[in-house]
């Protein structure tokens, strides 16, 4: 009995713990026998006033002998508009950004007292990139019984514990995108699949109408099914959890209710970190509490910012618009909701100097020297 109260009790712990919206890669729907965690998150953003822009893409790992396609789930507040993008976004983005920028003698603090320098950027990680199979939206009417049939249609299982996250938001009104990631694809040869640390998915752009810049929340903190067809628990399923646990819990209901269609149990993910680069496009430099300041500075020429077709890659990038690229580390049950915010400052971090910039900061420093010199001398030969 004991160790019964002590499974459901966790089961409950596990249940409070994926209704909790959190800063997030999406939901990852497998097929019962992959093993797929993510890994890492890249996401820009762009508010214009009244119509929000995403390019996200999610890195991920997986356990090489059970590869296949899965999707990836995400929220979005209003009627969204989807495109896939068959090109590697943030790489392009993150050349144009690349700062070889330092502070390193005392004239170049002195020549650049106004720039901040941020020497901890984490190194990036080799994978591969894949692309995205299809998409799937769902309307808040749309209900949850239908949604389930559909991803099953597709191949793919939803986790009891994301039921009361999924209705949550249908009942405020939220659209779900459901992506298919083709994951088939890092399996190239026995070796590659063995060998490679991960995949990253191109990105996925969605547009959506909001009144303010907000990004996704949701769904990375649920955990896959703990039980499963291969290690059912030590009690019988459909036992209410007033029996167990002397009061009724509706979320330990729903565990309760039936096993798991997973065939397997899934690789632990308790203690996961997950690594989140945002790229904020905006009128003034952002912030995010918990985040480290990699990159701030004016963005470079719209002209610049085209794919290999000559196409913007964010139509409504204004020029010199302020881009901050944000960077952080956290464990997928510790994170929180994200708030983007206004700086404090303007200060530029680890920025792109030009050479012009350079020569006529030197002249500026020139001009004041002889300046300052001039009205020195000149003091001292009227005090003689």
């Amino acid at each position: 009995m004991r160790y019964t109260l002590f499974v459901v009790f966790t089961f409950f712990i596990l249940a409070q713990a994926s209704t909790s919206p959190v800063l997030a890669s999406g939901l990852f729907l497998t097929n019962g026998y992959t093993q797929v965690a993510p890994v890492a998150l890249k996401a820009a953003i762009l508010f214009d006033g009244k119509t929000e822009t995403i390019l996200e893409s999610v890195t991920f790992n997986h356990n090489p002998l059970t590869v296949w396609s899965f999707i990836y789930l995400l929220p979005i507040p209003s009627e969204p508009k989807v495109e896939l993008v068959n090109y590697e976004f943030f790489s392009k983005i993150d050349s144009l950004i690349q700062s070889k920028f330092k502070k390193e003698t005392l004239w170049e603090k002195v020549l650049y007292l106004d720039i901040d320098e941020e020497k901890n950027i984490p190194p990036e990680v080799y994978t591969r990139d894949i692309d995205l199979l299809r998409v799937e939206v769902f309307s808040p009417e749309k209900k949850f019984s239908d949604i389930e049939a559909t991803i099953s249609g597709m191949g793919y299982l939803i986790p009891k514990a994301a039921k009361g996250a999924i209705e949550k938001y249908q009942n405020m009104g939220w659209y779900l995108i459901a992506a298919e990631v083709n994951a088939l694809h890092i399996q190239i040869n026995a070796t590659d699949s063995l060998s490679v640390n991960g995949a990253a998915t191109y990105p996925i752009k969605i547009s959506f109408a909001t009144d303010k810049p907000i990004y996704p929340l949701a769904f990375t903190s649920i955990l896959p099914d703990v039980d499963s067809k291969a290690i059912p628990l030590s009690f019988q399923y459909g036992v209410e959890s007033e029996r167990v646990l002397g009061e009724k819990v509706e979320a330990v209901d729903s565990l309760l209710a039936n096993q798991s269609h997973n065939q397997f149990p899934f690789l632990p993910l308790e203690y996961s970190n997950l690594k989140i680069d945002l790229f904020v496009f905006s009128e003034s430099k952002s912030r995010v509490p918990g985040f480290r300041t990699i990159y701030a500075d004016r963005f470079p020429r719209h002209s610049q910012f085209v794919d290999a077709k000559g196409s913007s890659y964010f139509d409504e990038v204004k020029n010199n618009y302020f881009l901050t690229k944000l960077t952080t580390y956290k464990p997928l049950l510790q994170l929180e909701d994200l708030e983007i915010q206004s700086a404090s400052d303007n200060r530029r971090v680890n920025p792109n100097i030009s050479p012009a910039e350079k020569l006529s900061r030197i002249a500026v420093w020139v001009i004041v020297i002889v300046i300052t010199s001039f009205v020195f001398f000149k003091r001292r030969v009227i005090r003689k």
